[in-house]
């Protein structure tokens, strides 16, 4: 049987904590499927970037309070969600996730931001559980970027500085003395389950040579105290208070792949925090 509940002590020392929780995600594996059926049909590609803008069954889930109540206890009571993805390696995919801190690809203000990464399917070292480093959180200068600029502004250059089959767009340049392969360790999960990581940890991820789908979805919560410096940015509210002049604030969708939610989402990707959306256009559009 397995407990959970989130020791603050350990989250602190250790920056990572799992399985936390576990909620109810019953069909969201499959829904995953019908979010992409809908978003081909409306733009011709995928929806990667903040599907909780666009689906009710997301929205729902990005708003549980199991997940809120532990968010809260480590970054208080004013709570904004910057941007949700999803985390799907299918079977034999070969892209990977390089070792990385999410700090430096963000701009963000401060380091009052946590993922938490909820499991949608079986989540093992077999088909690509997400790898973590403990402790690295510690020491944020641990992982650069080798590109010097606003990485946000680099998004929507299309600039595109990383090695083939990274998925993302810049490559991570370590600190000498880090060893992930000695010291990193795997993070799964069953259905339904999630942990929660620091901004500032260093993590990433092999690709899937497995024949089990794996899909995970991961939600950015930060205190409202946090913004993006590359300038103002679209955020969902998600407790407490929040400043107005950093932020424009995302609606939630009342019914799911109507109109309205897709002007609310196409919105969001103008914005900072729609960063990755904009990545997956460049990314392609070398490619093609």
């Amino acid at each position: 049987m397995r407990t959970y509940g989130l020791d603050l002590d350990e989250f602190w020392r250790q920056g990572v904590s799992w399985p936390v929780g576990r909620i109810d995600v019953q069909g969201l594996a499959d829904h995953f499927f019908d979010v992409q059926r809908a978003a081909i049909e409306r733009r011709g590609r995928e929806v990667h970037i903040s599907p909780h803008l666009i689906s009710t069954r997301i929205d729902s889930l990005v708003h549980d309070p199991v997940i809120l109540d532990e968010v809260e206890k480590l970054l208080g009571p004013d709570l904004v969600m910057w941007e949700s993805d999803f985390a799907r390696k299918p079977p034999g995919s070969t892209g990977w996730v390089p070792w990385h801190s999410d700090g430096p690809y963000w701009n963000l203000s401060t380091n009052e931001v946590v993922s938490v990464w909820v499991a949608l399917t079986d989540v093992k070292v077999a088909n690509a559980a997400m790898q973590v480093v403990p402790r690295t959180h510690l020491r944020p200068d641990i992982a650069k970027l080798d590109y010097e600029d606003d990485p946000m502004a680099g998004y929507g250059k299309g600039v595109r500085t990383s090695s083939n089959g990274n998925v993302f767009n810049y490559d991570t340049i370590l600190a000498d003395d880090v060893d992930p392969d000695r010291d990193a360790v795997a993070v799964e999960l069953e259905p339904g389950e999630f942990s929660i990581h620091h901004v500032d940890l260093l993590h990433g991820g092999g690709p899937n040579t497995s024949e089990q789908d794996r899909i995970g979805f991961a939600m950015r919560y930060m205190s409202s105290r946090t913004y993006c410096r590359t300038g103002t940015d679209s955020v969902m509210k998600m407790r407490g208070n929040a400043p107005q002049e950093h932020f424009v604030f995302e609606s939630r969708p009342e019914t799911s792949f109507s109109d309205e939610a897709w002007a609310e989402f196409d919105t969001a990707m103008t914005y900072p925090s729609g960063f990755g959306d904009r990545t997956i256009t460049a990314a392609r559009g070398q490619t093609e």
